[in-house]
């Protein structure tokens, strides 16, 4: 019987990353290459930990933006691992992503927007722009996304790594992941990190530890269909979006749309798609 995982990985919430450079730095310079680096590693012990519980696959998308689907270092990545990339775009979708995934897990994970003393805390955006992403009413971040998104397709969010925050976030909302924490954020640039070779080998062990509790994870699902409302910082990151059929600007600074499927998550309305709630 197949046992397919498929990982979503970013950066922020990585094992021996404590600097916005390491995420965001110029291509090529130490910073970033550090950053490469850790997120390779980290991932391959989120991969190892998947199979070691009888995982048959392992797909791996690189969903940290800035990397342009660069961010692994090929040379480091376990081969075992099946990269994929998006499907499309507008709406987003994942390749790779359907019905016969058995879980998914975020490595690398960042908690959401304004979550105090959380590292490099954001939601999409940088807090620069984004202020507060609601869904239905309740604040979420990219981990409720991508737990929405798996649902649409009847799959559960079983694992997270991340810093405390992140993991924090995870537990209140989904109760059944499993997490493991890398770090412990003191400020929004700022955190303390943990010993690097003993928090791969709790990924490797946590992860082998939600594959086999799968039948236990719960498919996270709202009541359809889905309001997005949106804070944003200011007028003009509203502007880019007012006008767009299906978008409402109940305030200067707020922009809601609806949703009728879970898997537009992820989508933001634009000349190519509209909301079709």
């Amino acid at each position: 019987m197949n046992k397919i995982i498929f990982s979503i990985t970013d950066m922020e919430g990585l094992s021996d990353v404590d600097r916005y450079e390491q995420c965001y730095g110029p291509r090529g310079q130490p910073d970033y290459e550090h950053g490469r680096v850790q997120l390779t590693e980290d991932t391959n012990a989120a991969i190892a930990g998947a199979f070691d519980a009888g995982a048959t696959e392992v797909r791996v998308l690189d969903g940290h933006g800035y990397n342009q689907n660069q961010g692994f270092r090929r040379d480091l990545l376990d081969p075992r691992a099946t990269l994929v990339w998006f499907a499309g775009v507008d709406p987003t979708r994942f390749e790779g992503f359907d019905e016969s995934v058995a879980a998914v897990m975020m490595v690398g994970q960042h908690s959401m927007a304004g979550t105090p003393g959380a590292f490099l805390a954001h939601t999409q955006f940088l807090p620069t722009h984004l202020k507060r992403y609601r869904v239905n009413g309740v604040e979420y971040g990219e981990l409720g996304q991508c737990a929405l998104f798996a649902s649409d397709y009847g799959v559960p969010l079983i694992y997270l790594t991340g810093d405390d925050a992140a993991c924090a976030e995870a537990k209140r909302q989904f109760p059944w992941v499993v997490t493991t924490p890398v770090k412990h954020g003191t400020g929004w640039e700022t955190c303390e990190l943990f010993p690097t070779d003993k928090v791969r080998a709790q990924i490797r062990a946590d992860v082998a530890r939600a594959v086999r509790s799968i039948r236990s994870a719960q498919i996270f699902k709202l009541p359809i269909p889905l309001e997005i409302m949106i804070d944003w910082v200011k007028t003009e990151h509203a502007d880019q979006f007012a006008g767009i059929r299906g978008v409402q600007r109940p305030a200067p600074c707020t922009t809601r749309w609806r949703i009728t499927q879970a898997r537009d998550i992820y989508s933001w309305p634009g000349k190519r798609w509209q909301p079709n709630g």
